[in-house]
């Protein structure tokens, strides 16, 4: 019972409104951060060219070496510069939509909990109102019990998915710098 007063603390109807994570929230991802050649806006980011397509993926898969990105990057920059900016423009956006689909899935799985949280709480209310014999009870605590454990596995998901959009975004800087004309 401890462990579950816990965990109805550490979710206060006041903070029930936000992002559950540590990071700040920032709807979406500018590229003016780190891009200061044409606005990758209006490019097109439909990829047709192989190397670009590469380059894409490569920046897109997250457990991918960010040194061999960069060194990708920079040499597709310095043999086609032509194709530095689409690269950065098709990067971005598909970048962009990981960010979305993260932000998606971490708002889903924190209302998931909170609902769960919310099914804790009136479950412990029918507990304590039935007599210590009553055969309702262990029923009910095993259902407690389980959605314990529930709630835990999806605290740690949250753990991982809260990160993700800070890794996307510095995925996206690793990129655009390496896309970048030099001076």
């Amino acid at each position: 019972m401890v462990l579950l007063a816990a965990l109805l603390v550490a979710h206060p109807a006041a903070a029930r409104d936000r992002l559950p994570c540590v990071q700040l929230l920032a709807p979406a991802m500018t590229p003016a951060q780190v891009w200061a050649s044409p606005p990758l806006e209006a490019q097109d980011t439909a990829v047709t060219d192989p190397a670009v397509a590469d380059l894409v993926d490569r920046a897109a898969d997250l457990g991918a070496d960010p040194g061999k990105l960069a060194d990708q990057a920079r040499a597709l920059a310095e043999t086609a510069p032509g194709k530095a900016t689409q690269a950065a423009a098709a990067g971005f956006a598909r970048l962009q939509a990981m960010r979305a689909a993260t932000l998606e899935a971490i708002s889903d799985t924190a209302a998931n909990l909170r609902r769960r949280l919310d099914s804790m709480d009136a479950r412990l209310d029918r507990i304590n109102a039935l007599p210590a014999e009553d055969p309702q009870r262990a029923d009910l605590t095993n259902q407690q019990d389980r959605d314990r454990q529930v709630i835990e596995a999806g605290r740690r998901l949250l753990t991982g998915l809260c990160e993700r959009p800070s890794r996307i975004e510095a995925r996206f800087g690793t990129l655009a710098r390496a896309l970048s004309p030099r001076p």
